[in-house]
């Protein structure tokens, strides 16, 4: 089987550079692609799912994938833990920020739908996304948790926590808020 099949259906294997390999440790999947991606400190790989399907709401997830036993699970989905699922602005299909972890084993990441993309659709109809939720992972005891939306209707493009144990740095989208808190 042909690396992409299944997902793009374009039936291209990628070329790689010269001294690096490719081996696919987990089947096809639905899931579109991966924006934040980082290693625990628990040492499996944790991915944030970037989801594009016009034809269904379906909320961007996260991910992790243990190496050694080649496992993949998912998380959390957004969609649910965001309340969203059946509201009727655009969905949080992505996770397009870093996946920050702090000393405590909490994962931070932030959301974003795929379909709120630009300033003059945030001008025009400011309530058609939430905006994007700042959410919390613990490694330890498996649970998810959203702390709100840092900016109403603007999503959280990029993280980085803050010096403090519980706080994080972020600028928004459409209109570039820089946020601290925490």
């Amino acid at each position: 089987m042909l690396l992409h099949e299944g997902r793009s259906g374009t039936g291209v294997s990628p070329t790689l550079a010269e001294g690096w390999h490719m081996e696919r440790l987990t089947p096809p999947s639905r899931l579109f692609g991966a924006n934040g991606l980082r290693t625990g400190p628990d040492g499996r790989i944790y991915a944030g799912t970037c989801n594009m399907l016009e034809k269904e709401r379906l909320g961007a997830m996260l991910i992790s994938l243990d190496p050694k036993s080649r496992k993949q699970e998912i998380l959390a989905d957004m969609e649910k833990l965001t309340g969203e699922e059946t509201a009727s602005t655009f969905p949080q299909s992505k996770i397009h920020s870093q996946i920050c972890f702090d000393r405590r084993g909490l994962a931070w990441f932030g959301t974003h739908s795929y379909e709120w993309n630009s300033l003059e659709q945030y001008q025009k109809n400011p309530g058609a996304y939430t905006g994007g939720h700042l959410i919390t992972y613990d490694i330890h005891t498996r649970e998810s948790r959203d702390l709100g939306i840092l900016v109403p209707h603007e999503s959280i493009m990029s993280l980085a926590l803050a010096k403090r144990p519980t706080g994080a740095n972020s600028p928004s989208a459409p209109s570039i808020a820089f946020c601290s808190g925490g």
